[in-house]
C-alpha cells in the first residue's frame, strides 16, 4: 500500500512541476486523475480488508 501511495504522490508532484514549467497538462493530468482515483480505492479496500472498519480511520 505504501508503494501505491508514494506512486500517487509522485504523479501529482510531476503534474504540478509540469504546470510550473508551463508544459502541456492535457494527457498527464488526465492520467494522473484516473490513476489516483482508482489506486485510492484499491488502497482503501486493502486497508478495510486488513484492519476492518479501523482501516479507514487509522
Amino acid at each position: 500500500m505504501a508503494i501505491k501511495v508514494d506512486n500517487m504522490r509522485n504523479m501529482v508532484m510531476k503534474v504540478a512541476w509540469q504546470a510550473d514549467q508551463k508544459q502541456s497538462l492535457r494527457t498527464s493530468a488526465a492520467l494522473c486523475k484516473l490513476h489516483c482515483a482508482r489506486t485510492a480505492m484499491e488502497v482503501i479496500d486493502d486497508a478495510i480488508q486488513i484492519m476492518g472498519g479501523l482501516g479507514v480511520y487509522g
